[in-house]
């Protein structure tokens, strides 16, 4: 078996199932929750696998990058990817999040009437 493949399961693995702290610090949600999320992302989103790249392991990369604010290099050497790979998984998460939040970032039917329209007479818009 390949060792950067068994690398990876085992890394994505002991998120999962491994002390509910680890998985909380290193993607910023429960076990639970990223469980869910990841079957959301990939039932209702088409976050799609690939071959050797698991959707759990896709959106732990992603939240990698996202939540802990680390370089595709240093996910790239955690997970066994190069770096174009990184990235290609990197903004497949983020084109189904662009989808997901169609669904859930709506502005409610007064939020959108609320907005004050430009008036350069204004003391708040002078410069």
């Amino acid at each position: 078996m390949n060792l950067g493949l068994e690398r990876r399961r085992r890394y994505v693995y002991e998120l999962i199932h491994g002390h509910k702290v680890q998985c909380y610090n290193l993607t910023r949600m429960y076990t639970w929750v990223y469980i869910q999320y990841c079957e959301k992302l990939r039932d209702d989103y088409q976050l799609k696998e690939a071959d050797n790249v698991r959707i759990q392991e896709i959106v732990a990369i992603f939240l990698n990058i996202f939540s802990q604010n680390t370089t595709q290099r240093y996910v790239g050497k955690i997970f066994v990817h190069s770096q174009e790979t990184i990235s290609r998984k990197f903004h497949e998460v983020l084109s189904a999040l662009e989808k997901m939040a169609v669904h859930f970032l709506r502005p409610g039917p007064d939020e959108l009437t609320l907005i004050k329209s430009y008036n350069p007479t204004e003391q708040l818009y002078r410069w």
